[in-house]
């Protein structure tokens, strides 16, 4: 959100910039009206506000150099998730399937952040808040249910029955939460306008 308020400060910088150019040039090169002047200026404005990539107005067709270096990072993260489910002995077969689960929830959610200009900017708290900590965890939570450690018996039952299924719904939720402002877009505009054509079904007559 940050890199997009930046944005924002430089494309208005920038358009109030050339606004003031346009209406100099109109004034006194031109020799237009002071009235009538204000009219290409603004207009020149906004159009640098609309012309600028990653600004509130308009949509970005590529990540950032943060974003996509965090991306690259994120499928380092999200390999690592992927392969712990299988280092996980037979007997934890819950266990098993909480760790596939949680894998998936996050490819779900790095699929969703590459394929929307809307969540490029979700790459790098994706990142960050989620799959560092939850790699970090799950490294240590495997070691010890590979290893057999007697003392760790109940960190990894507690691990089982609280912390998986935790990890898992709140990355099912952040999932949900990249997708609201997608939702809200869908509603406010669903059906509206949409003029189908009438469908007539006909029934086939017996030969």
């Amino acid at each position: 959100m940050a890199n997009s308020n930046k944005r924002d400060v430089v494309a208005g910088l920038a358009a109030g910039g050339v606004a003031v150019l346009t209406y100099v040039v109109c004034v006194f090169l031109v020799d237009l009206s002071v009235l009538v002047s204000l009219v290409p200026a603004l207009l020149t404005g906004a159009g640098v506000m609309f012309l600028v990539p990653g600004t509130t107005f308009t949509q970005r067709t590529t990540m950032n150099e943060q974003e996509a270096a965090a991306v690259k990072a994120a499928h380092i993260k999200l390999k690592a998730l992927q392969g712990y489910a299988a280092q996980i002995p037979a007997q934890h077969v819950v266990a098993k399937g909480l760790v596939a689960d949680i894998a998936e929830e996050a490819n779900r959610i790095l699929v969703a952040i590459e394929s929307d200009w809307n969540k490029f900017q979700a790459a790098e708290p994706f990142l960050n808040q989620y799959l560092v900590p939850i790699d970090s965890w799950l490294s240590r939570y495997v070691l010890l249910t590979t290893r057999g450690i007697e003392s760790a018996k109940d960190f990894i039952a507690s691990a089982e029955r609280k912390a998986l299924p935790d990890i898992k719904t709140q990355l099912t939720d952040l999932y949900e939460k990249l997708h609201i402002n997608d939702v809200a877009q869908f509603l406010a505009g669903s059906m509206g306008g949409m003029n189908f054509s009438e469908i007539e079904l006909k029934t086939e007559e017996p030969s």
